[in-house]
């Protein structure tokens, strides 16, 4: 019977047993650090706990909320309904320098200069490694500013007097620093400097930033290491020295005929004479002539060739037209696209003598000198259109007024109408007639300006500057681009100042070569630096594309951006007496 049962309770599925009861996992909670902390500084009744708290909060989302970050970074600081916020001051010292650098950084992070600068001043550190994060902060201000002299200057001052937590990076940074200042600033540093290691620093940068090629620049720092093994720069050689094989063949694509050859013989010009200069064992130089072959055959016979690197073309068609291929070997084109915008290749980098980089740096010298609102003179050129529409998109400078110089004869109608002198007369003359009264009068110019921009050419210049003395604005400074006359003509534009690139400004060596080997017209020429600086990128592609570093260039400071295309920071000379004197950078 008990078998016959149990068969029975087999049959019908049941288990001979209840199954064992599932054991619950236990549950994930995640955890909110940044919750927690607020939570931890709401119970607080101990203010400097409670600030305590919300740093380390702000310290925490920092890195993974930067939005909860802003607004927790509020409450730290001055406000119009408290403009002294209890939780500041409430940190102990110690504490409240990472909350001042920690505020920098985020201002620096949205490019607030101005709150930058503040909070700088704010900074007081209260031992070595605080005092090393202070420096490497001053010198990121200074950077943010374009006073890359004086940020390379706090950091090789850092390293010169003590060994940082992390001297290596410490060091990149340094040599990061000085490649984005002139040979001529770097050259004032070193004679200049109160430390000798910064003077020692100042004086290889400046040589390795004049050199040409990376081998070359690699020989300066051997030499320089021989002679000076115990100075503090000996300690961190830059990291890109060991990219000095250069290309063994370059291709030089501009055009020789047609229209635009005179531009293409002066960059040929200025190629040749870099080449010759720096004396690369084992490299060659092959030229194609763009506007016989075109672009893509030009390209074909050098990659045919053997070129490792194509520096060109020149005519925006030409760039274009290579662009599009998709070029295997990198490239240094001589100029921008046309159309635009066009995909570019990840190898091809754009040099060019664009005019908005000489508007962009007018607007930071306008921003140095605190100079917001402008009365901007301008002609009728496409560059001076450009010039201003680069200016216009500057948040800290407005133009109050902007006037067209359409003829030299002109030129003090315009100044006079610009600057309000006729709304000066005509005032009182109107107070004269209420009066019935004859009221000495002197007519006065707008008060609502703190800096003149003049997007001219050389004659207009020479025309508008005597017109603005006239009208009563002799007294405000005078922005210029690269047209500013010079020699003798300089002596009757006292005060203007003028930025232009390094090459005319900043004579040296290579081009003392130039003057003999060519005539000082074709030497003088933009385009001849041009080639010049086409033949120093080629050789020095990777300090650009690797190393983030920029090459103190012929034709400026260059720094590579996203887009591809080279940004040039201009040199600055101020006209006095009877030539333009050379104006060091901050």
């Amino acid at each position: 019977m008990q078998a016959l049962f149990l068969a029975m309770l087999l049959a019908a599925g049941c288990p001979s047993r209840p199954p064992p009861t599932p054991v619950a996992k236990p549950s994930v909670v995640a955890t909110d650090p940044v919750g927690e902390l607020l939570a931890r500084a709401g119970r607080e009744t101990d203010m400097a706990r409670r600030a305590t708290a919300y740093l380390d909060a702000l310290l925490q989302a920092r890195s993974t909320d930067p939005a909860q970050a802003e607004e927790l970074l509020a409450r730290f600081l001055p406000s119009a309904r408290d403009p002294h916020p209890p939780l500041a001051a409430a940190l102990p010292e110690h504490r409240r320098f990472e909350l001042h650098a920690v505020a920098l950084e985020m201002a620096l992070a949205r490019q607030d200069a101005p709150e930058a600068q503040r909070l700088l001043a704010l900074l007081s550190p209260t031992n070595e490694r605080q005092s090393s994060t202070a420096a490497r902060l001053r010198a990121r201000v200074f950077g943010s500013l374009g006073a890359h002299r004086a940020a390379a200057a706090t950091l090789m001052g850092l390293l010169a007097t003590w060994r940082p937590p992390d001297p290596e990076r410490a060091a990149a940074e340094v040599w990061r620093g000085v490649s984005k200042v002139s040979s001529f600033d770097l050259d004032l540093l070193a004679g200049t400097a109160s430390r000798p290691a910064v003077r020692g620093w100042a004086a290889v940068g400046r040589d390795m930033n004049a050199a040409l090629t990376a081998n070359a620049r690699a020989a300066v720092w051997r030499a320089w290491l021989a002679r000076n093994p115990r100075q503090a720069a000996a300690r961190f050689p830059p990291v890109d020295l060991g990219d000095h094989a250069g290309p063994r063949l370059i291709a030089v694509l501009t055009p020789m005929t047609g229209a635009l050859a005179e531009f293409g013989e002066a960059i040929r010009d200025g190629v040749l004479t870099a080449y010759l200069h720096a004396r690369p064992q084992e490299q060659r130089l092959l030229f194609f002539d763009t506007r016989s072959l075109g672009a893509r055959e030009a390209y074909e016979r050098a990659v045919a060739a053997g070129a490792q690197i194509i520096v060109g073309p020149l005519d925006k068609a030409a760039v274009a037209a290579l662009a599009r291929l998709a070029p295997r070997v990198p490239v240094v084109a001589l100029n921008t696209p046309d159309p635009t915008p066009i995909t570019m290749p990840a190898n091809f980098v754009q040099l060019t003598l664009a005019v908005e980089d000489e508007a962009a740096a007018i607007a930071k010298a306008l921003a140095a000198d605190g100079a917001e609102r402008v009365v901007l003179f301008h002609n009728d050129s496409t560059w001076a259109a450009r010039a201003r529409e680069r200016l216009g998109r500057e948040r800290r400078i407005r133009v109050v007024v902007a006037s067209r110089l359409e003829d030299l004869r002109t030129a003090p109608d315009v100044a006079a109408t610009a600057l309000a002198i006729e709304e000066s007369a005509e005032r009182h003359a109107e107070l004269e007639a209420l009066l019935s009264a004859d009221l000495a009068f002197r007519p006065r110019r707008r008060d609502d300006i703190d800096a003149v921009v003049a997007f001219v050419e050389e004659e207009e210049l020479l025309a508008l500057k005597p017109a603005l003395d006239f009208h009563f604005a002799a007294e405000l400074p005078v922005y210029v681009w690269s047209r500013v006359p010079r020699d003798a003509l300089a002596g009757r534009l006292d005060g203007v100042r003028g930025c232009d690139i390094p090459w005319r400004l900043h004579p040296g060596a290579l081009r003392d070569k130039a003057v003999a080997a060519f005539s000082p017209r074709r030497a003088d020429s933009p385009l001849f630096a041009l080639g010049v600086d086409g033949y120093r990128v080629a050789n020095q592609l990777p300090r650009l594309t690797t190393h983030g570093e920029s090459i103190a260039g012929s034709t400026g400071v260059l720094t590579l951006t996203q887009s591809g295309r080279l940004r040039r920071e201009l040199a600055w000379a101020e006209a006095i007496g009877n030539r333009l004197v050379p104006l060091p950078g901050p």
